[in-house]
């Protein structure tokens, strides 16, 4: 979240309204400025902050003043404790949200795959379209770990269904192919299945020597660390599709 609010942003976003004021009732002291903050800042941000230090200081001055409170009193509001459970759920029944479980996770998984894989690969651009598919379903969305290992984990399965769909088209003479060009030994592989990691380094070696640019072989590659692929990262499937469908057309199945 920004650090900086000016007065009439902080107007149009921080203040409450009728209807969440109602739900200051019997609230005191940090209780009171804690649960309007949080409000305030899940309405925003379609999470909850982590303590205080992920709320400017501005906006709890501006949020102390409508609820009658010295805003120096959330220094005191409990991050731990059972006030703070009671208070995000409170907040998201209010405004019909729930936690996110494991069969919304199986649910992103399949959307995923289905329909998101095909064409884009990025870490990144990947977390914000999980995130806000969990924000359409008026669910609060996981950790961001627990987003990225669920990306992973995707990515994972479609890499190998990909890869094993692809190996199961080849005939008997292209496997021995991929075995040659691998630099396998023919005699002692030839009735041990080709896994689909083994695959895909046949398949990118071959795109290569068709003389596809790397940048272009990149999002099909499975590789997404920055620290490898600094040029790459910030190309998708979408970007290679058009000459990988031209070239691959040309493949020896």
């Amino acid at each position: 979240m920004k650090r900086h609010w000016e007065v009439d942003e902080l107007i149009e976003y921080w203040t409450l309204l009728p209807d969440e004021e109602t739900l200051l009732v019997n609230k005191t002291g940090a209780n009171r400025l804690g649960f309007a903050i949080l409000l305030k800042f899940f309405q925003l941000e379609v999470k909850f902050p982590k303590d205080y230090s992920d709320i400017p200081k501005p906006i709890v001055v501006h949020l102390a003043k409508q609820v009658g409170v010295c805003w120096e009193e959330f220094n005191a509001y409990d991050w731990q404790g059972r006030s703070i459970k009671y208070h995000r759920s409170q907040i998201r029944t209010f405004l019909d949200f729930r936690i996110a479980n494991s069969s919304d996770a199986k649910e992103v998984a399949s959307w995923l795959l289905e329909q998101v894989l095909g064409y884009e690969q990025d870490i990144e651009h990947l977390e914000a379209l999980v995130t806000q598919k969990f924000r359409s379903w008026r669910i609060e969305p996981p950790t961001q770990l627990r987003i990225n290992r669920l990306i992973r984990s995707a990515l994972r399965t479609y890499e190998k269904n990909f890869f094993s769909s692809t190996l199961q088209k080849f005939s008997m003479e292209t496997k021995i192919q991929i075995d040659a060009l691998l630099g396998t030994a023919l005699a002692a592989r030839l009735n041990r299945a080709i896994s689909p990691h083994r695959l895909r380094h046949f398949l990118l070696t071959w795109l290569k020597k068709q003389g596809i640019d790397d940048a272009l072989i990149q999002p099909y590659s499975g590789h997404s660390s920055r620290q490898s692929l600094e040029v790459y990262s910030r190309l998708s499937i979408g970007e290679a599709q058009k000459e990988y469908d031209e070239v691959i057309g040309k493949f020896p199945v």
